[in-house]
């Protein structure tokens, strides 16, 4: 099917109402476009099919609905997700509880204002998808809802190198040095903090620069969204070292934990680095990863955390 379009197709009486329907499979659906109507623009319900550059607009339905396997659906045009609906029932594209899929190229916009589209895609209980170099429309004057940009709980998926709110690799420097006096109580830092999606697991990675007294060392910390975990290492030098160059932490914490880490034993004014390191399990609350810290024991000499100092997380399932 080639350079076709299609207009108010479908009824809410039918239970799979769409455009185009491929039950057989082995189909390409290339160049169409599909305005509104009832249900998805293109259900494809057999395997090896294509959906290739095609845009939609405003269905009342999952945009593209994957039904079959080996299917693959590229660089099509998503506009006006969730346009005429009230409730947030409607995926950019929707895959069902198939496997060997592949979404890679696409642009996918929600209806603006409204907070109806529930998601860009949506891989369900899917299994091993490809779901890369995509673009999807951030928050702000387009909304999806807060089941977030990519949502699912199958396992294989390969997702990588989409843009948008489900980026998959975030990374945050710091722009301005950061100074804490004469307190050992944790504070949020000011600068390192990233928005983390919903059921989604992130390789963690910080870079730290800093220095201080001594005495006054430096504890880290981290704290994220609700119902997640975080385990990581500090991998830092421990409290007692004399010189820049000894013994490193590695020890195993969680969200719970914070770590002390020494200052190189040369005080003030010399700047020594740690790189903490863990794995971010998220579970179905978004919200941000938070670098924290303070110093290990109250001290007059300030501890500074310094601009150029970063923290990242990339997205690995």
């Amino acid at each position: 099917m080639h350079a076709n379009t299609s207009q108010d197709c479908g009824s809410p009486s039918l239970s799979n109402p769409c455009h185009f329907l491929d039950l057989a499979g082995l189909n390409h659906f290339v160049n169409n476009s599909f305005v509104v109507g009832y249900g998805a623009a293109i259900r494809l319900a057999g395997a090896h099919s294509k959906a290739v550059g095609n845009t939609t607009d405003g269905c009342k339905g999952h945009h593209i609905y994957i039904a079959g396997d080996k299917n693959i659906v590229s660089a099509n045009t998503c506009f006006n997700v969730g346009f005429g609906v009230t409730d947030n029932t409607v995926d950019a594209v929707y895959v069902d509880n198939v496997g060997w899929n592949s979404i890679t190229g696409n642009v996918m916009l929600p209806y603006p204002n409204a907070a109806t589209g529930r998601s860009a895609v949506n891989l369900n209980s899917s299994t091993n998808t490809i779901v890369t170099d995509n673009m999807f429309a951030p928050n702000g004057a387009f909304n999806w809802k807060t089941a977030g940009f990519i949502r699912g709980t199958g396992a294989g998926h390969v997702i990588a190198s989409n843009y948008g709110g489900g980026a998959s690799n975030l990374f945050v420097r710091k722009s301005a040095d950061e100074s804490v006096t004469s307190s050992a109580t944790l504070q949020d830092d000011n600068h390192l903090v990233l928005a983390v999606e919903p059921n989604t697991t992130y390789e963690v990675t910080a870079f730290i620069i800093y220095d201080g007294a001594t005495t006054g060392d430096i504890k880290v910390s981290f704290t994220g969204p609700a119902g997640a975990t975080l385990d990581w290492t500090p991998l830092g030098l421990i409290t007692s070292v004399t010189a820049s160059t000894g013994q490193i932490k590695t020890g195993h914490d969680t969200f719970a934990d914070s770590e002390g880490v020494g200052t190189a034993g040369v005080g003030a004014g010399n700047r020594a680095v740690l790189q903490p390191h863990g794995l971010l399990v998220v579970g179905a609350t978004a919200g941000s990863l938070t670098f924290r810290w303070a110093q290990l024991a109250s001290d007059a000499t300030a501890t500074t955390v310094l601009t150029g100092s970063w923290l990242r997380a990339q997205r690995v399932a």
